[in-house]
């Protein structure tokens, strides 16, 4: 038997100390003075998104070696709300490397899997 996973087929990994189930359950919903408003046609998705959660607050802590792999034309917010958003906030003391390859959200799974696959098996024997 794998990793629980959510509606969207991706396994679930709980941090240590985070118990199973939704990320958001045990999160903090304040709002951050140092983030930007959200416009009002977004406020459910604010609401329902702790700030902790996205990329570009979860970036500012990484340092290990982060690889981000990303699709040109990412439909489901855009790399610059995603990968290119998080590759940004990375402390400048991260190494790091941000790779976007041609293509739609999906085409990582297919058209794009070979290349980045190698590429993240070549950046784990390199990193880890």
């Amino acid at each position: 038997m794998g990793a629980p996973t959510h509606n969207d087929g991706h396994p679930t990994v709980p941090a240590d100390g985070q118990a199973l189930g939704a990320p958001w359950q045990k999160a903090n919903y304040g709002r951050r003075r140092d983030l930007p408003r959200c416009p009002s046609h977004s406020k459910a998705l604010a609401i329902a998104v702790p700030v902790a959660l996205l990329p570009r607050v979860a970036a500012r802590t990484i340092s290990a070696p982060t690889l981000i792999l990303d699709q040109e034309d990412e439909e489901y917010g855009g790399r610059e709300n995603s990968g290119q958003a998080a590759h940004e906030a990375l402390p400048p003391s991260t190494t790091s490397h941000y790779h976007v390859f041609p293509g739609g959200h999906y085409d990582i799974y297919d058209k794009n899997y070979r290349e980045a696959a190698a590429m993240a098996r070549d950046w784990f024997l390199e990193h880890l």
